[in-house]
């Protein structure tokens, strides 16, 4: 028959109380900022000058420096109704998938993106000729505006 235990009787020695002091330090020795937090990235802010250098397929180099903006909600609205008349009045689902894609990025970086002197191409988007070009320009763009606003977990994109 098993008696129950008096406290006395049982050995808890090894079940001692640390101080705060102890606390604090296994705490902090546990508890270590991330790579994320540490890492302070341009994109970050409101607004982010990056370079932009590439090559297109005829092997003309596209060399210039861009400052984007978060977008406000006004702009937003801006950027819609730029999106609205691109397309001539034809629902949006009309249009083929790729004139959506630069029908997005150019209305988006129309309101955005600031090209600095040494850019001058990127003053009229419109009046490029190469579509690859714009994705090129917007996946930079898109990148501070996923890096600002959490959208994604990992940047795999260099922050230039």
């Amino acid at each position: 028959m098993n008696q129950p235990a008096t406290v006395e009787a049982l050995n808890m020695d090894h079940l001692k109380v640390p101080s705060t002091d102890e606390l604090k330090k296994e705490v902090s020795q546990q508890v270590t900022p991330t790579d994320e937090v540490e890492k302070k990235d341009p994109r970050d802010e409101e607004s982010w000058t990056f370079s932009f250098d590439w090559t297109d397929a005829r092997g003309k180099q596209w060399i210039g420096t861009f400052t984007n903006k978060i977008l406000s909600i006004g702009e937003q609205q801006a950027v819609a109704a730029a999106k609205a008349r691109f397309t001539g009045g034809m629902p949006w689902e009309s249009i083929d998938l790729e004139m959506q894609v630069i029908n997005q990025a150019v209305a988006h970086m129309m309101f955005s993106l600031t090209p600095s002197e040494n850019a001058s191409w990127g003053k009229d988007l419109r009046a490029l000729k190469d579509p690859s070009l714009i994705v090129q320009l917007w996946t930079k763009v898109s990148s501070h505006e996923t890096r600002f606003f959490r959208l994604s977990p990992s940047e795999e994109e260099s922050q230039d």
